[in-house]
């Protein structure tokens, strides 16, 4: 799709109501300037006016908290905390979350004494040395330390060392709450009830199936209406195994799963694994081959789609094109994530309207990051 096509203002006006403006705007924002602290900047206000409430949220993380993990203090404590942010901070675990941990405390105007990592002591990240645990905490004096991975297992392990070596308690702080400890409310993110309400016979699509639960959001969702029939694409081998173990634990019935992707066209592709959420993704190099397949190749046409959601780490809009007879045909009701890449703010809900400019279009943010972004057609 030609950008210059887009007008981001008609896509304004379509939205719904003041919090789907107020997300579009700062994902516009991101898209126009590239400009990934600002970004985080504008996600991460704790006053009055944050964009994406921040209470809100924190509200939503304890809600869907599982109830046998402890709630360590985090980088939200940590930001209340005046006393300990002028002492500094020492960054623990240089991967895929540094930069993002590093935008915050550079937002917050907290010195960065040092980033701490076991495996990756040596090496460099924009201009500063990654050093050692032992280095970093000859360093610390009294600055507290935040422990940057997302992974339970290797949170607690660090956290055992740093208490090991005489760090206080209450000077460590986890920036993220653990992918192991946190259970997405797939209800909240996909089936949000401000917008969306079940309908007799639903024909359901969940594209990017990952470990099952969309689906049971969705039986769940659907109540004693039921629902007729459930369709799931999953390429990626491993979640696609989990989610037909999931699926069978719960005993979910009338539903059928293919590993396979969706695309706007039937071929084989190359996909990269994403070894922070299990996903896989698009990649000339990817050292994973899937095939794909279209959407409108697949789905009985005497069954009639009523809801099609898409977590599809950035295939989206070729999905979309690959069931536009679908949309064309049957409006149905969609839930879609324009996240993965910045473009999607505009691209999607352009080729969404241009299917049938009869939808209307909400947005809702879930997560107290950056990700999780979703757009629904209604």
């Amino acid at each position: 799709m030609n950008m210059l096509e887009v007008n981001a203002e008609d896509i304004r006006k379509r939205l719904m109501d003041e919090e789907s403006r107020d997300i579009f705007d700062w994902r516009y924002e991101y898209y126009k300037t590239g400009n990934q602290r600002e970004l985080h900047r504008r996600l991460l206000l704790t006053s009055e006016d944050s964009i994406i409430k921040y209470k809100q949220l924190r509200r939503d993380v304890e809600r869907i908290r599982r109830p046998d993990t402890p709630a360590y203090p985090d980088a939200f404590d940590f930001a209340k905390n005046e006393n300990m942010r002028t002492r500094g901070v020492i960054l623990y675990g240089a991967g895929a979350m540094l930069s993002y941990c590093v935008n915050y405390m550079e937002f917050l105007e907290v010195p960065i004494k040092a980033i701490c990592d076991t495996y990756k002591h040596g090496e460099t990240y924009g201009g500063r040395q990654i050093i050692s645990m032992d280095e970093a905490l000859m360093l610390r004096g009294d600055a507290a330390v935040l422990i940057t991975t997302l992974y339970a297992a290797y949170q607690h392990e660090i956290r055992r060392a740093l208490l090991e070596r005489s760090i206080p308690e209450d000077a460590l702080f986890f920036m993220f709450d653990s992918v192991d400890t946190i259970s997405f409310d797939y209800i909240r993110q996909y089936f949000p009830e401000d917008i969306m309400k079940p309908l007799p016979n639903e024909v359901f699509i969940d594209a990017g199936c990952f470990d099952g639960h969309t689906i049971l959001a969705f039986r769940e969702f659907t109540g004693k209406m039921g629902y007729k029939h459930i369709y799931g694409f999953e390429p990626h081998t491993e979640s696609f195994a989990v989610t037909m173990n999931t699926l069978r634990e719960h005993r979910v019935d009338h539903v059928t799963i293919q590993n396979k992707g969706l695309w706007n066209t039937a071929e084989t592709l190359h996909f990269g694994e994403d070894n922070h959420n299990g996903g896989a993704g698009i990649a000339a190099d990817g050292a994973l081959k899937i095939e794909t397949i279209r959407l409108d190749d697949v789905v009985d046409s005497e069954n009639k789609v009523t809801f099609l959601k898409m977590d599809i780490e950035g295939a989206e809009l070729n999905a979309l094109h690959g069931a536009s007879g679908i949309i064309r045909r049957d409006k149905p009701r969609l839930a879609i994530c324009v996240y993965h890449k910045p473009e999607d703010i505009l691209e999607i809900p352009s080729y969404i309207l241009s299917l049938n400019e009869e939808y209307r279009l909400y947005l809702r943010h879930h997560s107290l990051y950056e990700w999780e972004t979703v757009l629904y057609a209604i």
